[in-house]
């Protein structure tokens, strides 16, 4: 198997809540600010998000090829542009990208 690691950087806005990982449509756990998970994944295609509430990342596709490891972290926008996107543009809060 392979490991899947998502690490959340530290930011303000959220800061005392825990996001929700998602990976093939499935909710496998939460994180907290600052804190990084990893999940053993078999090889193939798997598609990554993250939430909090109504707030979501766009699914990041990631390829997942055997004994490999794969390391992603979860930015939140600037605190006041994440305040607008909370209301406005909910799917822009979050984003996954390459560690």
């Amino acid at each position: 198997m392979s490991k899947l690691f998502i690490k959340r950087k530290p930011a303000y806005f959220g800061a005392a809540r825990k996001i929700k990982l998602w990976i093939n449509d499935e909710c496998v756990g939460k994180l907290a600010i600052g804190k990084e998970q990893s999940f053993e994944l078999p090889p193939g295609e798997h598609q990554v998000k993250v939430s909090m509430d109504w707030c979501k990342s766009k699914a990041c596709q990631i390829t997942i090829i055997e004994q490999q490891s794969v390391k992603l972290e979860i930015e939140t926008q600037f605190f006041l542009l994440a305040m607008l996107s909370t209301f406005f543009r909910p799917s822009a809060l979050f984003t996954l990208q390459p560690a």
